[in-house]
Formats: C-alpha cells, structure tokens, sequence
C-alpha cells in the first residue's frame, strides 16, 4: 500500500541484570497536521520483552490492537484501521503495525504504545504521540449591520441595529462585521478590510461531540465579530473572512466590497424604503425565574398594497440575516446548547400571531408574540424580530432581563436586618 504519510511510534524496553530500564523513541514522518483522506501507519516496539509481556497500541484510552488478537470497535467498524502482530528475536521483540487509510478528523488524538510487563514489580512502560487531521470548514458567512446603540444591560451585551443595504454605511458610521465559521476542525478567524486585519473582536467558540469514544466527531462554531467606525478611506475595499484549519492545511474566504459615504459607487442604494414594515414592541420585560406566561409583543405596521410576507424571530443573532429561532439557540450555564424553541421542560417558548387589523384606508398592522411559559435565567438575552415585505426588510431587538426575586429578597432581608441592629446599636450607647 502506498503511504500518503506516516507516523511510527517506537517504544524499547531494554531488561538488564534482572531489572528494567525503558527508553521512548517516537519518530513522525511527515511532521503533521495530515489532511482528510490521507494514510498514516503506527509502528510500536517492545524490545527485550519477557514471556508474558503484552503489548497494545491504543486511542485516547480506548484499547486499538493487543498483540495477538484483532481489531477492536469502535475501530473495526470503519474498515479503515488494518493492524497485525510480528516479533523478532535476538533481542526478543513485539512490534504491532498499524495502518490507517482515508483520514477523517475523529482519527485525530492521543495515541499510546503500551508494554505490560508480566511482573507486576514492573507495571506499564507508555508513551504517546499526538495525530492531527484537519479538514475543511462546512460553513463560512460574512455579514455587517449599522450599530445604533450600544448599552450594557446586566449579563447581557445588547446591540441594536439598524436596516440598511448590505456593507453599505455613511462616513463615520460605526458598524459590526460578524464572520462565522462551522466545521469538525475548530479554524481561526481573521477578518480585514484592504488586506489589514482588524483586531479587539470578540470571539465566541462552542463545540459539541457525538459518536463512541476513541472516535468521536465533534462541531465546532467560532463566530468572531469586531465594531468599526467606517471612513472614506474604506469605500471600494474588499471586507474579507478567512477560516483557517491547523495553520493553512485548510483555507475558506468570504468577501464583499464595501460602500461608504458620497464616493460609493453610482449602484449604491439610497437606503431602505419608508414602506418597509415598521415595527413597535412592547418595553424590554424584567421578568423574574417562575414567572409564566410572559410575552413580548411587537406590532407591525405595513402599507395595505405591501402586506407581510414573511417574519422570523432569532435569539442574540445581530447579523444581517437573523436565523429564525426554529433553530436558534440557549447556552446553558454548564456549556450545553439547547433549543430554545423546544416545547419542553423550561424553554418552552411560543409564538403565535393575531389576524392583521385595518389602521386605517391606507395601513394594516399585524401582531406578533413570544410567550414564555415559564421564566429560567437562560431567557436572558436579545430577541430580534425580522419582518419583510415587498418593501423590503426590517429588524427590532429586545432584551429579556431575567432577574432572581429570591436573591434580591434575601439582600432585602440582610439590609433590614443591619439597620436594625444599628438602631440597637446606637440606642445602647445614648
């Protein structure tokens, strides 16, 4: 078989005198990362072994291959692992030989070579090395929206945008730029505009696994996203995402061309049109953890000849095109991502819309709602509404501050309690 690339691990045991004396001597050839697809071949030795030695070479603790025996699962099932058994003699010697074609990325991890002397004075003798197998990002996107605003609301970090054409700003607009990346293999991020890399983002990384260990398959999310205050400077220049994977072995890029201020091209458009939908919602709600039966309410006014066709709500998504919350997303305190539209346990959320009601002769306003059915602190956050006509599109976010009654009560409690005990205090000491 031809070999794209291989990875020899060589482990000697040398016995001397009745005692032992180990050495670890790995060499990698090429030096990796490896790509997708590629071969690579694990040889591991044990030299001067005894009757009763074994021998193994395993997988982030998940047994590949015993000398003597066969393949083990998960790694049999891929039909991509090949091992077998040799020994040599003078010095006595265990060598396992393994193989393994068309690289994936849950092939990458912590590999081991393992002597067991047969005298349980001597234990184990181990020693790994480390396999990286990169592969392409799935999904690559490059979004900008105009900021109007910028607060800070406890635990939440709120944005709130405004429609506009895409990369399309007025001089000394500020601007948020998001590039987001998903794919096997967690990639870097880098973001420019005319070739210089923009810095001081913010970068938000998630991942999630599936399948048996020894080859599990994880989902990395990276979205990076970075504030800019647009000058003329920058109009006509390409605004650029680039996804790395294991430094260059794997390269994505999305780009677009920006528009700013009086010198942007004659194509440029004038800005959304005033029968886009417009949109009001009710003030952002304060509920409190137990609460039921909130809802947030946004009612959305439209030109009778323009009515909706269509509306989505997303949750802490400011790009340019929200996700619909079908798949929007709640991150848990202990890093699992649940759905927040699932209609169970606590995010149970609803929505539902009220028929259009004439305005008068010339408008039409629809009702749209969020119901929470009961309030966990993971409904903290901003929820955008995204309306469209034949007008065109429009956004409104609201922030959801969930605060904790029992906490606040209990300060309640304590502070009344301190001033009495000074009212106490003082009245002793008159």
């Amino acid at each position: 078989m031809e070999k794209i690339s291989s990875l020899t691990l060589v482990f000697l045991l040398a016995s001397l005198g009745g005692t032992f004396g180990q050495t670890a001597n790995f060499t990698v050839s090429p030096i990796g990362p490896l790509r997708s697809g590629a071969a690579t071949q694990f040889v591991c030795k044990g030299i001067g072994t005894d009757f009763g030695d074994s021998l193994n070479l395993e997988k982030d603790n998940k047994n590949i291959f015993t000398y003597g025996g066969q393949v083990q699962e998960p790694f049999a099932a891929t039909t991509r692992y090949a091992a077998q058994g040799s020994s040599t003699t003078n010095p006595n010697t265990l060598i396992i030989t393994l193989d393994i074609t068309g690289l994936k990325p849950e092939d990458a991890g912590n590999y081991m070579c393992i002597i067991s002397d047969a005298s349980a004075a001597h234990g184990k003798l181990v020693d790994a090395k480390s396999l990286e197998v990169g592969a392409q990002v799935v999904s690559l996107s490059l979004s900008t929206m105009k900021l109007v605003s910028s607060t800070t609301v406890p635990g939440v970090n709120q944005t709130t945008m405004a429609p506009a054409a895409p990369n399309t700003f007025d001089v000394n607009d500020n601007g948020v730029i998001t590039c987001s990346a998903h794919g096997p293999v967690a990639p870097t991020i880098a973001v420019s505009i005319g070739g210089d890399i923009l810095t001081g983002g913010e970068i938000a990384v998630t991942k999630s696994s599936s399948g048996e260990d020894g080859l599990k398959m994880y989902n990395h999310s990276v979205v990076y996203t970075v504030t800019r205050t647009f000058t003329v400077s920058d109009n006509g220049k390409e605004l650029k995402c680039t996804s790395d994977v294991l430094g260059g072995l794997y390269t994505k890029q999305q780009s677009v061309t920006l528009q700013v201020g009086s010198e942007a091209p004659s194509t440029t458009t004038s800005g959304p049109s005033p029968y886009v939908p417009q949109i009001e919602c009710n003030n952002d709600p304060k509920p409190d953890i137990g609460e039921t039966n909130i809802e947030l309410k946004c009612s959305v006014e439209v030109r009778k000849e323009m009515p909706v066709l269509s509306m989505g709500w997303s949750f802490n998504d400011t790009s340019d095109a929200p996700v619909e919350m079908v798949s929007g997303q709640c991150l848990t305190d202990d890093g699992m991502v649940k759905d927040c539209l699932k209609e169970s346990d606590d995010y149970d959320i609803q929505t539902y819309t009220r028929d259009p009601v004439d305005v008068n002769a010339n408008t039409t306003e629809y009702s749209y709602y969020l119901r929470f059915q009961k309030i966990t602190k993971e409904h903290t956050g901003i929820y955008t509404i995204k309306v469209t006509n034949s007008a065109g599109t429009n956004w409104k976010s609201n922030v959801v501050t969930v605060s904790d009654k029992s906490v606040s009560s209990t300060a309640a409690i304590c502070a009344n309690v301190a001033v009495l005990l000074l009212a106490v205090f003082l009245t002793m000491f008159r």
